[in-house]
């Protein structure tokens, strides 16, 4: 996987207890089931304390000398119980861009190297995941392409993009929803603009095009279809939406979105088709805007890593995450 590299955290696991406010409504929608509650009680849940190193190279093999020897570049010691591996997507991270292929919602299809190399590295360990925003559309469009396949034990999808086009028509849906559209695309592309215009690829992009974007839908029409060949915006949401695969998911998977989320609007979630799998366990909270969750007062753990530590360890009873 080229201009792409993984950062590798020593953690130690410790136990803390957080306050949730009973602002937080949720429910759960497993199958056919509904179940709601209001949830106000303390909980128990896993932090974890952490120390990063990171490689920048063009590839996944990122050295760690506590994971692989610096001169064998092969595993010499074993991991922690408790290991986070973070993704950096392609061009991101101030990472050169080393091929016509930027981070976007078909970086789904890295996934698969990137655990491939885990598992080189840790062989028999068990594997969960976590995506936010678009990171957990990416995960949940990579479960389902993997079906039975996938190597995860579990995974937790927070605040997820589950119909790519619906998010899309939603974002340009209102005054208000393109002022938002407006404000993100800017930030966006400067960042893609100041990356590109530095690769042997930036001939390939309309870059007046891009400056004059105004809706994220024109920005990657003006560059990451351009580049990735699509033949337009709906089709690169057409490829790469979570919702088309979600039958295929065969792991639990926990899905969190807020009804307040502003970005992925609670309205373009395809809930008779989640309904259907009954590996999908979807929880709806009335506030939390896009990934604003909090803990109550003044605690700095979000509501939504306790849910995913909870999920992740009733699916690994056996293990000590």
């Amino acid at each position: 996987m080229t201009a792409a590299t993984t950062t590798r955290t020593r953690a130690t696991a410790s136990t803390t207890t957080t306050s949730t406010s009973n602002r937080f409504h949720w429910c759960i929608l497993n199958a056919t089931n509904l179940y709601v509650s209001d949830e106000n009680t303390a909980t128990t849940c896993t932090t974890i304390t952490t120390t990063t190193t990171t490689n920048n190279s063009n590839s996944i093999n990122t050295h760690n000398d506590s994971i692989i020897d610096n001169n064998s570049n092969t595993p010499t010691t074993t991991l922690n119980i408790n290991q986070a591996v973070a993704l950096n997507y392609r061009g991101t991270g101030g990472l050169e861009i080393t091929s016509p292929k930027f981070g976007c919602a078909d970086s789904w299809n890295d996934i698969v190297e990137v655990v491939k190399h885990i598992e080189i590295v840790v062989p028999g360990a068990s594997l969960f995941a976590v995506g936010f925003s678009m990171g957990a559309g990416i995960l949940l469009k990579h479960l389902g392409e993997e079906g039975p396949n996938a190597r995860f034990k579990a995974a937790v999808a927070i605040a997820a993009p589950v119909d790519f086009l619906a998010v899309g028509n939603s974002l340009e849906s209102s005054l208000k929803k393109r002022l938002m559209n407006f404000v993100m695309v800017s930030g966006v592309k400067l960042f893609m603009i100041h990356s590109f215009l530095k690769s042997p690829y930036a001939d390939q992009l309309d870059v007046g095009k891009m400056w004059r974007a105004r809706t994220l839908r024109q920005l990657e029409e003006a560059s990451i279809c351009k580049l990735h060949g699509y033949a337009n915006s709906e089709d690169y949401y057409a490829q790469n939406s979570p919702r088309t695969v979600l039958p295929a998911i065969a792991v639990p998977t926990l899905i969190v979105n807020a009804e307040d989320d502003p970005v992925v609007s609670f309205k373009t979630l395809p809930v008779e088709d989640l309904k259907k799998n009954p590996r999908l366990y979807v929880a709806i909270t009335k506030r939390g805007g896009h990934i604003g969750w909090g803990s109550g007062g003044l605690g700095a753990a979000a509501w939504t890593d306790a849910m995913a530590a909870h999920f992740m360890q009733a699916c690994a009873p056996r293990s000590r995450l």
